[in-house]
Order: structure tokens, then C-alpha cells, then sequence
């Protein structure tokens, strides 16, 4: 991201149904300079036809931990591949909080707080 490489070497454990593809795993990372980061109850599963599902909650070492949940099943039926609709909430440490929803091929909306009440809103494109 922005010219900067991460290389991060770990662990995942992951638990699950095959037929309903519901799965939950925790992973662990060591990242450069031997910070420990941490990911758990992740679980991705879906269908093309009813939409995905997403969470997890991301620990970072001095930052704290960011909680990732879907609110509305993400859908992808447009040529690009990207989302059509469907929500992504995510909630941290101090009562921020955020929400990506996207609305239709070609756009998306960020509505975010970061727990102080400076709160906003970004629409962007695919």
C-alpha cells in the first residue's frame, strides 16, 4: 500500500461446516519488527446467489482491535466482479465505528464516526 510492502508470517486455525461453508478461524501473524497481530472468528461464507457473509475481529498490537461484521449480505452481480449491494460494519476500541454499503456497480458509501462524535461521510467509485 502506498509503495510499502508487509510481509507477515503465521498461523491459522479454522473450524467448520463444508456443506453450509460456515467456517470460523483464528489467525495469528508476526509482522515486521516482531509485533504479534491477530485475527479471530473470522468466518466467510456465502453463495453466489444469496449473497456473502463476512466478519472478523483484527487485533493489533498497540492500536487495539477493529470488529468487522456484515449487516446485509454482499451480492456481486455486476461484469466488473465488484459488489452491488450488501453492507460491511466495523466497530473499534473507544466507540468508533464505520459502515461501507454498496450502492449498485459502480459506486459506494462510507459513513464513519470516530467515537468522539467527529463523524462523516465518503462516496466513492469501483
Amino acid at each position: 500500500m502506498n509503495g510499502e510492502t508487509y510481509t507477515l508470517n503465521g498461523s491459522q486455525t479454522c473450524s467448520g461446516n463444508d456443506v453450509t461453508f460456515e467456517y470460523s478461524c483464528a489467525d495469528l501473524y508476526t509482522g515486521a519488527g516482531g509485533l504479534m497481530y491477530k485475527v479471530e472468528d473470522s468466518y466467510p461464507y456465502g453463495d453466489p446467489v444469496g449473497g456473502y457473509y463476512v466478519g472478523a475481529t483484527v487485533y493489533h498490537p498497540t492500536c487495539g482491535s477493529v470488529a468487522v461484521t456484515r449487516v446485509a449480505p454482499i451480492t456481486s452481480n455486476c461484469a466488473s466482479g465488484v459488489p452491488n449491494s450488501g453492507d460491511i460494519t466495523f466497530s473499534g476500541d473507544g466507540g468508533s465505528w464505520g459502515t461501507i454499503t454498496f450502492t449498485g456497480c459502480d459506486g459506494y458509501t462510507i459513513t464513519h464516526d470516530d467515537g468522539a462524535g467527529n463523524a462523516g461521510t465518503v462516496d466513492g467509485t469501483c
